[in-house]
């Protein structure tokens, strides 16, 4: 629900002088990761595809939460921006990262924070992305020469 009225909410074109998969309004969330995985959520990950073109997925890991709602729920932070045309087909990659220690222990005590270097492994990805550009067209190969370096930060 909260995903569909966000879409409503969006320009379409607020950044027309961007590369054509940046050129909506954006939007960062954080889903139950249910919504990202299960079959009961299908039509819903249909609809983000469909209406957005989909920049990052951070996994953040179950006890995210627990110092605050006292409740361990697995959930993802969403990053997309809202697509132009609902028939084009996202060309560029996802970013992927999963977050083991977000700053809070589950007792609420002060611990490593891994949301930082995971922020500047995305930066170098959107970089590398946006440089990708051939004029409006995005081009795969120029990304993959570029070296981006996946895995572990």
């Amino acid at each position: 629900m909260f995903v569909v009225s966000i879409w409503h909410y969006l320009k379409s074109n607020a950044y027309p002088d961007n590369p054509p998969e940046w050129r909506g309004g954006r939007m960062l969330i954080i889903l139950d990761e249910g919504i990202l995985n299960t079959d009961d959520y299908r039509e819903l990950r249909d609809f983000i595809r469909t209406h957005f073109y989909i920049k990052a997925v951070i996994s953040l890991t179950r006890d995210t939460f627990v110092p605050i709602s006292k409740t361990s729920t697995k959930t993802s932070v969403l990053y997309a921006v809202k697509k132009t045309d609902v028939d084009a087909v996202q060309k560029e990659p996802i970013f992927y990262a999963h977050v083991d220690k977000v700053g809070l222990s589950t007792k609420g005590k002060v611990c490593p924070n891994d949301l930082e270097p995971i922020m500047r492994k995305y930066f170098d990805f959107k970089e590398k992305v946006l440089a990708s550009y051939s004029g409006a067209e995005f081009r795969l190969d120029r990304f993959q020469a570029q070296g981006f370096d996946e895995g572990e930060l």
